[in-house]
């Protein structure tokens, strides 16, 4: 008995293991297909299906009452108050120059964990369960802006000048393109307080929390560029809100961004290699998971002929 047993159990461990190794690489083509669709339709399906509530550039002379404007503040965030840790030349003292009479602040990653425990409890199991440091900066970053308003911007990020007064006066919401392709950018960004938009993006946050197995891919797709994309493509208009989509030719007007690679931790690292790297480290990883789909298959047909002509 205890032969048949264990002769059933050898027999069903390859067939198993085969299933397990099937689903994994489906679910990841799968999760990985969802992100490259919104990096293929992003902005024009913005464009076509919310252009109800997106404003043309002509309507920037229209300002908005005083209690609905963004309020004149501009917040950047860094792991401690000691900006020489960054590894590039940070730009909060040329932003504290031009924007002399706006509030700067500079949030540490103490400074959101109280934000979140004080008046954001609810969210602080989504935060902790990031396993990179940079979703988490860019959770807060959208966090932020809901609970002051103001500007967010990326220490790489430079102010051309100081004429960003015009679409704060009229505007209540407005992201830049993303350099990656169709998509809206998270390292510059502007928003009233308590902005529908981003409470909306925050609750929807956990349902795009996934395990991508390429990183650059699973930041993008959970808290970057295809997150806040998505989540423009779902959003619906909201009669309070004045929505400003601009391209990077329009950005390079008020800022410029070095891209100064900000995270210093192992995966931070990674992350910006494989950015540097993103098209043909996506197509390699397409590529390697089919190969070790078919490879898989082949094995196990290979396993099932050599079982069958033992048994003969």
């Amino acid at each position: 008995m205890k032969n048949i047993i264990m002769k059933t159990l050898s027999n069903l461990l390859p067939i198993f293991f085969f299933l397990i190794s099937a689903a994994f690489i489906l679910w990841q083509l799968v999760l990985i297909s969802l992100a490259l669709s919104t990096m293929s339709i992003g902005l024009s399906e913005i464009s076509h299906f919310n252009s109800s509530y997106l404003l043309n550039h002509s309507e920037l002379n229209d300002p908005l009452p005083q209690s609905r404007k963004i309020p004149k503040k501009i917040h950047f965030t860094w792991k401690e108050k000691n900006l020489s840790s960054y590894p590039s030349n940070a730009s909060m003292k040329y932003w504290t120059t031009q924007y002399s009479d706006y509030s700067v602040y500079l949030w540490t990653n103490e400074d959101i964990i109280n934000l979140i425990k004080e008046e954001y409890s609810w969210i602080l199991p989504l935060y902790e369960s990031y396993a990179l440091n940079i979703q988490r900066a860019d959770l807060a970053r959208l966090l932020i802006l809901y609970h002051e308003g103001g500007i967010y911007t990326d220490l790489d990020a430079f102010p051309i000048n100081n004429s960003l007064d015009q679409l704060i006066n009229s505007v209540t919401l407005a992201f830049p393109e993303a350099t990656q392709g169709n998509l809206v950018s998270n390292h510059f960004f502007m928003a009233s307080q308590h902005s529908p938009f981003l409470m909306f993006a925050l609750t929807e946050a956990k349902f795009h929390n996934n395990w991508i197995f390429i990183p650059y891919l699973r930041v993008f797709a959970s808290t970057g560029p295809i997150f806040v994309t998505q989540i423009l493509q779902q959003w619906k208009q909201n009669s309070n809100e004045r929505v400003l989509l601009f391209s990077t030719e329009e950005l390079r007007q008020f800022v410029s961004h070095s891209t100064g690679r900000s995270w210093l931790q192992a995966d931070g690292k990674l992350f910006n290699w494989i950015g540097d790297h993103s098209s043909v480290i996506i197509r390699s990883s397409i590529a390697l998971l089919y190969s070790l789909t078919l490879l898989i298959i082949v094995a196990f047909i290979r396993y099932k002929k050599k079982e069958k002509q033992l048994f003969k």
